[in-house]
């Protein structure tokens, strides 16, 4: 893979978590392909919409992510592969609710770059 193409990659996850940490469900829409492909632990579940930040927030408190560090695994024109290495989820005082790690899959539509299947498993703090 060239480091053009992992520098585009990078960026799309880059205004992936952006979007995400803004709340901004416009954004998320036009970054995943629906059905986008949720993998948990005993099944996959093939979702009609992004990931809500609205739904985290009700759920476990979450107001934001932070330290985030992730890597391009590899990429062609057509597919990506993203690792999230570690990233911890907080509430609004900061304090940690869950560190949390995934995978991403990434397919390039005539649109751009669109998330198809992610894997996140999250670790209580």
């Amino acid at each position: 893979m060239d480091d053009s193409l992992r520098r585009e990659i990078a960026a799309f996850y880059d205004g992936y978590m952006a979007a995400f940490r803004a709340g901004d469900a416009a954004a998320l829409a036009g970054m995943v392909a629906t059905p986008l492909a949720r993998i948990g632990a005993d099944a996959v579940e093939l979702v009609a919409a992004a990931p809500s930040p609205t739904a985290l927030n009700a759920r476990t408190g979450w107001a934001d992510t932070v330290a985030v560090d992730f890597v391009v695994l590899d990429a062609t024109a057509a597919r990506a592969h993203i690792r999230l290495n570690r990233a911890v989820r907080v509430r609004a005082d900061g304090s940690p609710i869950e560190t949390i790690a995934g995978f991403y899959a990434l397919t390039r539509q005539p649109d751009g770059w669109k998330i198809l299947a992610v894997s996140v498993v999250a670790t209580p703090a």
